[in-house]
């Protein structure tokens, strides 16, 4: 037996189907709501752009990508040192309220910068306080787990042989 062959549907034949089947139970007529969509993104689009637009005629928007020192200074504009760095006292965590500014990120705690440090009787000043592992993240000088891991095996080791 000859296996039957089908040949695609003309336009009219196409338009004879889909008059003679009726519509499922639900079914609703569609429109294009294209327009109506797109004109709706235009206006946000707008409406985002605006502030974008006013703050580059009338400020400086390197203020959004370059960190600052916790005397208010930018960095690499008011002061050397393009990089953020908060310092951290060992067994303290970073502090975030004092950071200062790096001409590069510290890659180990070899060294050391002269931090804020505020005293217990309320006095402060700027303490050398030595440097942990970071990695530059846009202008910013992040913590860097990798490198603390190997320096926390490196004491480790020293403290076995001790």
């Amino acid at each position: 037996m000859a296996a039957a062959t089908q040949r695609p549907m003309g336009k009219e034949e196409l338009e004879q189907h889909h008059s003679d089947c009726p519509p499922l139970p639900g079914h609703r007529e569609h429109s294009c709501t294209d327009i109506t969509w797109l004109l709706l993104l235009s206006l946000a689009m707008g409406g985002l752009y605006y502030p974008i637009w006013h703050a580059e005629s009338n400020g400086d928007l390197t203020k959004f990508f370059r960190g600052f020192d916790y005397k208010g200074r930018m960095c690499g504009r008011d002061v050397p040192g393009s990089f953020e760095f908060w310092c951290q006292r060992p067994g303290y965590p970073p502090d975030s309220k004092h950071p200062i500014c790096v001409a590069e990120c510290p890659n180990s705690s070899h060294a050391d910068h002269a931090c804020f440090h505020e005293f217990r009787n309320g006095s402060n000043a700027t303490v050398a306080t030595p440097d942990y592992a970071t990695i530059a993240f846009g202008r910013r000088c992040l913590q860097n787990p990798e490198l603390d891991k190997t320096v926390a095996e490196g004491l480790s080791l020293l403290a076995q042989l001790e």
